[in-house]
């Protein structure tokens, strides 16, 4: 039969185990969530997810997300085309998606 203080330890030590599993190491150049998010969609390219990454911050003006004003919009998905150069339109959208929802950009 184990203490409580024991069983508590153990309880802990699993779970500090099981965080540290679930934790995913990323080049030093990836360091915000939007360039994980990125990193983790475009099949752990380092250079791609940036050269993304900076095609956004470059052509994202203030308010590109409102419906008001789609050609804000357009820019940024072109800007993200032409970095996807082999990419389809589909895999263009997926992105773009990803993107939209990165509160960084």
């Amino acid at each position: 039969k184990i203490s409580y203080k024991e069983m508590i330890d153990r309880m802990i030590g699993k779970i500090k185990e099981v965080r540290g599993r679930n934790k995913k190491k990323y080049p030093t150049t990836i360091n915000t969530s939007g360039k994980q998010a990125l990193y983790d969609n475009l099949e752990e390219n380092e250079d791609l997810a940036l050269s993304v990454h900076e095609a956004v911050v470059n052509y994202a003006k203030h308010g590109w997300r409102n419906s008001d004003v789609p050609q804000k919009m357009k820019q940024v998905r072109n800007a993200v085309k032409k970095v996807l150069t082999n990419n389809d339109d589909e895999k263009v959208s997926d992105i773009m998606s990803i993107i939209i929802a990165q509160k960084e950009y």
